[in-house]
């Protein structure tokens, strides 16, 4: 049964963590909202995201990206409009006039924000201009920005899960669907990490062969019917997630 109210604070699964599965650490605690953060990415249910801007400080041509960072809208390096390169084509210091545009989740024309999905895998070609060497470049690969710009401030604009403050845990947390596949993925998912990161629990492994006792084997058993399940919300509900932040603030 779908609840009224749609998005939950993740934080409500953490006693549930202690209690369903006698949890005697309190480690995983800290890694908790970006393990919530990648399993709903794994997930890949139409998901609504929240506009974010932020200001960053790198250097040495890179910074690395928020961890709730889902998608980039565009990229201001020291106050000038940043354009996107291919990995492959760039060169902090030599930029090839022939580049290759990369597919983002930056929110196409006439497509609603819920509606974002992951990008294609063709990429398409262009020839550009003559390169203007003053203009800034960037590349985004495993998690963080590259730039041909040596230092300064990046201004990020990002399509973003929405997240919450949580004052027992002192940290920002992923809302997340009020929906009971969901919140047991989620927990299961959260102890197949710890196991990977070796906590040792006296019923769970991941080397058993049971779904029961193994969260590996339930969590693929699971996948199809929890995305389904989420997919059911219509976009209008899930555009209330702007009243429900609006509400928390």
């Amino acid at each position: 049964m779908i609840d009224n109210n749609i998005f939950i604070s993740s934080a409500t699964l953490i006693p549930d963590m202690y209690n369903d599965y006698n949890i005697q650490s309190d480690d995983f605690v800290s890694r908790f909202p970006i393990w919530i953060a990648n399993a709903l990415e794994e997930l890949k249910f139409i998901q609504a995201y929240v506009d974010i801007e932020k200001d960053i400080e790198f250097d040495d041509h890179r910074c690395q990206l928020p961890w709730d960072f889902r998608g980039v809208i565009d990229v201001i390096i020291n106050n000038k409009k940043a354009v996107l390169k291919n990995s492959a084509e760039f060169n902090k210091d030599t930029i090839t006039e022939k580049v290759t545009t990369v597919p983002t989740y930056t929110p196409y024309p006439g497509i609603p924000n819920a509606d974002i999905t992951s990008p294609g895998d063709k990429n398409n070609s262009f020839n550009h201009a003559s390169v203007d060497k003053e203009q800034p470049y960037y590349y985004i690969s495993n998690n963080w920005i590259h730039t041909n710009v040596d230092y300064g401030t990046i201004h990020l604009r990002y399509r973003a899960l929405p997240v919450v403050y949580d004052s027992i845990i002192n940290m920002d947390v992923p809302l997340i669907y009020n929906n009971g596949p969901l919140k047991k993925y989620l927990k299961l998912y959260v102890l197949k990490q710890m196991l990977l990161r070796g906590y040792k629990h006296p019923v769970v492994s991941l080397t058993a062969n049971n779904p029961y006792t193994n969260p590996a084997i339930e969590l693929d058993r699971m996948r199809i019917q929890v995305r389904v399940s989420c997919n059911k919300f219509s976009n209008d509900r899930r555009e209330n997630i702007a009243t429900i932040l609006r509400t928390l603030e």
